[in-house]
């Protein structure tokens, strides 16, 4: 809710930033991807960061981040492991 509100915040300022929370159900997650994904520069994920290894997972599976080349995820308060940051250009000196 934290990062929301800041969100929020951030496009009152004049931030050019569109917030959508479809919840913890990934379908929902994957058609909101899927229908707003293309029309922006980048898409974030923002949540707890197990649940958004899964989502990420299911989505490949699914096709549903081919299309998104800017894909990146926000946690709040977290280090990230190195299991949810393989493969990803987080700047992990481990990738």
């Amino acid at each position: 809710m934290y990062t929301a509100l800041c969100c929020r915040y951030l496009a009152q300022k004049g931030y050019p930033l569109t917030l959508v929370t479809p919840g913890n159900h990934k379908a929902k997650i994957f058609r909101v991807v899927e229908a707003l994904g293309a029309h922006f520069d980048q898409v974030v994920l923002a949540g707890y960061p197990p649940f958004l290894k899964e989502v990420v997972d299911s989505g490949i599976a699914q096709g549903v981040h081919q299309e998104l080349p800017r894909l990146n995820s926000e946690f709040a308060n977290y280090v990230p492991t190195r299991s949810l940051t393989r493969g990803s250009n987080s700047g992990d000196p481990g990738n």
